[in-house]
């Protein structure tokens, strides 16, 4: 080959190395990663690895993520590290956000995570952070295990999949039992070290609260919401929520801001107002959604940003100066989905509709530019497109989420809408061998990349809220389509859910809706249903069916209900109703009565 030649050669290649780095995304600080010869996750790189016979290296990263960013900044700009890596393995990095489904599979229990794999997905070896002093070592252990076909890492084994019994009462006692052992009796929130928050924990607790009375439940939520309230995990310049504390009394916040994590939050606060009656709850609520709203929302197309990196030195300092830290303006289904029923919640507490106004435009954007009729729901919005359909977590959090618009607006498409993500889940989710749901379909992934067995965490959790969706729409109009693999995913997961320890609270709501009624709400109107629905969003109902009929089109469905063809609302359990009320200001009186009730049974 000529000098002109090889020379040309040499541009192209430096050409496509800068074309593919700017695929992934670095530090925001000065470093040297994208010298890495990174490949994008998917078939091709593993069989490259089988064609060069070469170990795949793994990093799983995330944008908001400060270890991440310094992993970037030191181990991967380190000029020999980055010639061994390059020489030595396939180097395959992938986004944690916008591949859920490989990082449910390979995390190591942290970001970042750090992997050498064979060709066919297989774990060798397996870290998180690895300093740029370590890395050398490890990654020649790695190459020497990959060769020697010994593995540094125990691939967990699913359990058989045997018949299991149905969830009972005990189950439900067990799931509260779970929380209690794990509480924190002195700070608030669950474990005795690094305090999450936990949405999850907090729904089911204020459900079960609502039913009881019992004085310990209530101790578990108020403690809890206080003690975050109050602590350094809530940033109180700008608003909204720091993703963990590395203290037990809510201190020493790990900096990165989470979409999702925040809406989760948003919702307990609402709820809680609504169920306790604190007006510092609701407070919370105004100034974390305003955060959301001034830093992580989108205005051209109503939908929500991601995430807000953790920058240490800028939310450390006494007096915050300089730009605020980078925003991912990646559009996520899953957190965009909760976002809808954090406003939703968030317009209950408060009694703007305006909150409604902006989940409708979210929920108007996710149908839109999200979903497919025949795919579901896309995992994220980027440069002007959808990607990656087939997450099991993105369809069920929206089909939720639209659940939650319909019990607020009354208006149907939106409950139509969650009835077609629910066929689709039973559809292609569904695995009738298994009993259970697939976490992903149809992913272009290579290797055992879905989480091996239903004992691992996501997997559990996926498959319970799957349940809980199709238990909620299966309550609007009986159907065993949907409550059959709702059944049996539940049955499935029973076991694993005595083992989450703090994470049991979405056990305790999948239980709730299996085993206990919900309540029916059912709204008679001649065209002045927003005035009952908006004192519905507004009463704390953890387990409620609303139900719109109107009085021009549903005329028929009315008469054949039984109901009078006049415009009211009906409070229903186990097919017997409660007085009709006639005016929207008595729907929070009735509710009362009605949990009275649930107490006195107990």
């Amino acid at each position: 080959m000529g000098r002109f030649a090889a020379a040309l050669l040499s541009v192209f290649i430096l050409v496509s190395q800068a074309t593919a780095a700017s695929d992934f995304r670095f530090s925001p600080r000065q470093n040297k990663a994208h010298l890495i010869h990174w490949r994008q996750w998917g078939t091709a790189p593993f069989s490259e690895a089988k064609r060069l016979q070469k170990p795949v290296l793994l990093a799983l990263s995330a944008v908001w993520c400060h270890w991440c960013h310094v992993m970037d900044e030191t181990t991967y700009s380190d000029l020999d590290i980055i010639a061994y890596i390059n020489e030595h393995f396939v180097p395959v990095r992938v986004d944690a956000d916008m591949r859920p489904d490989v990082d449910s599979r390979y995390n190591q229990g942290g970001w970042p995570s750090t992997l050498v794999l064979t060709a066919a997905g297989n774990i060798v070896r397996g870290g998180t952070y690895v300093p740029a002093e370590d890395m050398a070592a490890w990654l020649g252990k790695g190459v020497a295990e990959f060769r020697s076909g010994e593995s540094g890492v125990t691939e967990k084994k699913g359990p058989e999949r045997t018949e299991r019994a149905a969830p009972g009462a005990a189950d439900l006692r067990a799931a509260i039992g779970a929380l209690r052992s794990a509480f924190d009796g002195r700070h608030g929130g669950f474990g005795p070290g690094q305090k999450f928050p936990n949405p999850g924990a907090i729904d089911f607790l204020l459900s079960e609260f609502s039913r009881s009375g019992d004085k310990g439940t209530r101790e578990m939520i108020t403690l809890t919401l206080d003690g975050m309230a109050a602590g350094k995990i809530r940033d109180d310049v700008a608003g909204g929520f720091f993703r963990y504390a590395t203290r037990p009394d809510w201190s020493s916040p790990h900096y990165e801001k989470m979409l999702g994590l925040n809406a989760g939050i948003a919702a307990n606060y609402a709820a809680a107002y609504l169920a306790l009656g604190n007006d510092g709850y609701r407070t919370v609520v105004k100034e974390t959604t305003a955060y959301i709203m001034n830093t992580l929302y989108d205005r051209k197309t109503g939908a929500f940003y991601g995430s807000q990196d953790a920058d240490e030195g800028y939310y450390a300092a006494k007096k915050r100066s300089g730009p605020a830290p980078r925003v991912d303006t990646t559009i996520y289904a899953g957190p965009n989905a909760e976002m809808i029923t954090a406003l939703v919640a968030a317009a209950g507490a408060t009694g703007s509709r305006e909150y409604l106004r902006e989940a409708e435009k979210t929920a108007g954007f996710m149908l839109r530019d999200l979903y497919s009729g025949g795919k579901g729901v896309y995992r994220y919005y980027r440069d002007g497109g959808k990607h990656l359909p087939g997450l099991l977590d993105d369809n069920v959090l929206f089909g939720g989420a639209l659940i939650d618009l319909y019990n607020a607006t009354g208006q149907k498409r939106y409950i139509g809408a969650a009835r077609d993500l629910a066929n689709l889940l039973v559809k292609k989710f569904f695995d009738n061998r298994q009993g259970a749901f697939r976490t992903s379909i149809n992913t272009a992934v290579a290797g055992p990349s879905e989480p091996v067995g239903l004992m691992e965490y996501n997997t559990v959790v996926s498959n319970l809220r799957a349940a809980v969706l199709l238990l909620r729409l299966s309550a609007y109009q009986e159907d065993a389509t949907l409550k059959g693999p709702a059944d049996s995913a539940i049955a499935r997961t029973r076991d694993d859910c005595l083992r989450l320890g703090p994470a049991a609270g979405i056990c305790g709501t999948a239980f709730e809706w299996l085993l206990r009624e919900p309540l029916d709400v059912v709204i008679v109107t001649a065209g002045g249903a927003e005035r009952f629905i908006d004192a519905v969003n507004g009463t704390y109902i953890p387990l409620k069916v609303v139900k719109v009929l109107s009085l021009k089109t549903d005329k028929a469905a009315i008469r054949r209900l039984g109901y009078p063809l006049r415009e009211s609302l009906y409070l229903c359990s186990k097919k017997r109703c409660f007085a009709a009320v006639g005016d929207p200001s008595g729907v929070a009186a009735e509710v009362r009565r009605y949990r009275e009730r649930l107490k006195e049974k107990r």
